[in-house]
Formats: structure tokens, C-alpha cells, sequence
């Protein structure tokens, strides 16, 4: 019932809350209901409020934790009669090793409950990861089949990944002394290309430049292997097979690549609505906000940062580094490249799943995922602007 009760609330909540912020008008309503659900279900409120309801439904082990309960208050009873009783100490201790004996199954026996609760909740999470970066391939308008520089699309892909990624890698072993496998799968997160250009993105790389959706599309993908492979690292020194292998669902999105089919509505209904809301939901299902501190702001705004400018000021220096582009045409060429809210969020996901990261990190990373999205109309703006300003550039001179 436990269950039922886990995967309904999961099934219904998310989709429930970005339904609504659709319905509001709101930008990147998706991942911003997801998050909003996410928050509700988990520790913050619905721990907060019952926590003996969260703990069945989303911890389990309830009848597990009941036993332990009732054991430990037994002993402490029967401790004070054996002390009444005049017992000598040698007799005292044997009762004291039957009482560690018998709470050590009774903890062993709840941690065993929670860790098949847990490994549901963690091939949900997985199943919805891989199928939300397989729908990729089913949302994606095709990138066309004009030429693209192969020179440009390599630096674009490298550097997109290189200077978000590096600084995170940066930041988080050196100055906030992280081990090098946490660090190597925060910096993968703010790695990844775009999971799908969007119609803005599109037309602006296309009106800046011939085939410029398919040049900043095939870098983004580049990057986006970059990022899986620091992951895998990563995940797999943290956490051994398993990391590894909840790494692997991450591939799912080059599988995605090799599909070329129409745009499905059905499919596009299913994956914003239901999948992606879910995901983010899932995403935060197990941090409690009361328990980040003052300190964790750092982290937060250094990751919004590198989400979104600190992907565009990859992707430019790419684009401008083997030459023979105009600054500002080029600035309009790679802002599809910040459109990897959907990739990051799934890795931030998976990072959190495996807990290869700490919880202030995957939420800086979720709200990263959030920010893009939610800027996506900006994007649009900023498109336009850059162009006047080109025009009247070029008419002054």
C-alpha cells in the first residue's frame, strides 16, 4: 500500500503543480512545478508537517522502526529491574550484550526495509531519467542538413563544457576542499550541451548564421559526451559499480541522437507535463531545506552563474577562437547553447540518486536547471537586441 501510495504521489503531485504554473502562464512551468512538488512531498513540508506518514511512504520500515521502538523501551525497562534486582556486574553485562544483540537485528532489519523502499524509489528515478533524455529524440525539430564549420563545432563543444565545468571543478576541490569525484560530477552537471534547441534558440543561431542551429546543436551533443564521461569518473570513483552503472543511464541521451523522427505531440504531452515534472520532483525528494545553511549560498549562486553565462562565455570563446566571426553575430549565434536545463537537471538527478554529491550542490544545480528555463523568453530578447545593435553597427560604418 506503502508503495501505491509512493509512485501515486509522485504520478499525480508534480504533474498536478506544473499543470497549474502552465496554466498561470509561467516560464519553465515544468521544472518549476516539478521543484515546487518535489519540495512538498519531501522532508521540508510533508516530513515537516507528518513525518510519521513521510517516513511510511517514502522511507518504509514503519513496522521495522515500530519493533525498534518497542524493543529499546523494553530494555530500558528491563535494565532498571535487573538493577533492582541486586544483579552483580558480570550479570548486568550479559543482559547489556543480549540488549546490543537484539537492537543490532532489529536496526538491521529496519535498514534492510528502507533500502528496498529506497532501491524502488531509485529505479523510478533512473526509468525517468533515461526516458526523459531518450524524448529528446521524439521533441527535437531535426537540426537540418546544411554544412556546418567542423573546426567550430569541435571548439564550440570543447569550450562550452570546458569553462562551466573547469570552474566548477575548480571551485569545488580546491576552495571548498571536496574530493576530486564529488568535484568531477558537480562539474559535469554544468558541462552538458542543450538537451533540445527550442524554436527561440533555433532562429536565433539560424539568423545569425547559415546552419547555425546544426553548428551549435552537434557542439552542444559534443559537450554533452564530455560531460557524461566526467560523470562516469566520477560516480564510478565515488561509489564503485553501482555509480557506474546509474551513470550509464546518462548515455541515454546520445541514444537519443540517432533518432530523426517527427516531432510527437503525444510524445512532447507526456514528457512536459508528466516526465519532466516527475524528474525534478525526484530531484529534490530528499533534501531538507531546513538543514542547508548560510554557507551553502556560495555554491547556489556560483552554479546559476556557470548554468547559464558561464555555458554562453564557453560557447562564444569556441565560437570566436579559430576566427573569421563578428562578435556580435556570434553572441546571437551560441545563446542556444544555455538551453541545457532538462541535461542538467537529469544529471543532477542521477547525482543525487547515488548521493555522489552533497545536497546543497544537487540543489544548486536544480536551480541552475530552473533558471535557464525560466529565462528562456529572454533569450528571445536578447536575440533581438544584439541584432538592432549589429544593424546599427553596420550602418554607422
Amino acid at each position: 500500500m506503502a508503495l501505491v501510495l509512493m509512485f501515486g504521489a509522485l504520478a499525480l503531485v508534480p504533474p498536478a503543480a506544473a499543470g497549474l504554473l502552465r496554466w498561470a502562464r509561467c516560464p519553465g512551468w515544468s521544472l518549476v512545478g516539478g521543484v515546487a512538488a518535489g519540495v512538498l512531498l519531501g522532508p521540508t513540508i510533508f516530513g515537516g508537517v507528518l513525518p510519521a506518514q513521510y517516513e511510511a511512504i517514502f522511507l518504509g520500515g514503519q513496522a521495522q522502526q515500530r519493533a525498534l521502538e518497542a524493543i529499546i523501551s523494553r530494555q530500558g525497562a528491563d535494565r532498571i529491574v535487573a538493577q533492582r534486582a541486586g544483579l552483580d556486574q558480570d550479570q548486568i553485562a550479559e543482559v547489556a550484550r543480549s540488549h546490543q544483540q537484539e537492537s543490532a537485528k532489529a536496526r538491521a532489519s529496519l535498514k534492510a526495509a528502507r533500502r528496498a523502499r529506497q532501491r524502488w524509489l531509485g529505479w523510478c528515478t533512473l526509468s525517468v531519467v533515461a526516458l526523459v533524455l531518450l524524448g529528446a529524440g521524439w521533441v527535437a525539430e531535426p537540426l537540418g542538413r546544411d554544412r556546418a564549420d567542423r573546426v567550430a563545432t569541435v571548439s564550440i563543444g570543447v569550450w562550452t563544457a570546458a569553462i562551466p565545468g573547469g570552474a566548477a571543478f575548480f571551485f569545488a576541490y580546491f576552495l571548498w576542499h571536496e574530493p576530486a569525484a564529488t568535484a568531477a560530477v558537480l562539474a559535469s552537471a554544468v558541462a552538458v550541451g542543450p538537451w533540445v534547441l527550442g524554436s527561440i534558440d533555433r532562429e536565433a543561431a539560424n539568423r545569425a548564421e547559415l546552419g547555425g542551429a546544426r553548428l551549435v546543436g552537434t557542439a552542444g551533443r559534443i559537450a554533452t559526451v564530455l560531460g557524461t564521461l566526467l560523470a562516469a569518473w566520477g560516480m564510478w570513483s565515488a561509489k564503485g559499480i553501482g555509480g557506474l552503472a546509474a551513470a550509464a543511464v546518462l548515455a541515454a541521451s546520445a541514444a537519443a541522437w540517432l533518432r530523426r523522427p517527427s516531432p510527437g505531440r503525444f510524445a512532447g504531452v507526456v514528457i512536459h507535463h508528466l516526465l519532466l515534472p516527475v524528474m525534478a520532483a525526484l530531484a529534490v525528494l530528499r533534501i531538507n531545506l531546513h538543514e542547508l545553511s548560510l554557507g551553502a549560498m556560495g555554491p547556489i549562486v556560483l552554479i546559476l552563474l556557470l548554468s547559464g553565462d558561464g555555458r554562453w562565455l564557453g560557447a562564444f570563446a569556441g565560437a570566436m577562437l579559430p576566427g573569421g566571426r563578428r562578435g556580435l553575430r556570434t553572441m546571437r549565434l551560441v545563446l542556444g547553447s544555455m538551453a541545457a536545463g532538462p541535461t542538467q537537471l537529469a544529471f543532477a538527478t542521477v547525482a543525487a540518486h547515488t548521493q555522489s554529491i552533497r545536497a546543497d550542490f544537487v540543489l544548486a544545480l536544480v536551480l541552475g536547471a530552473v533558471l535557464i528555463e525560466v529565462t528562456a523568453p529572454t533569450r528571445r530578447s536578447m536575440a533581438r537586441r544584439l541584432a538592432q545593435l549589429e544593424d546599427q553597427v553596420i550602418d554607422e560604418g
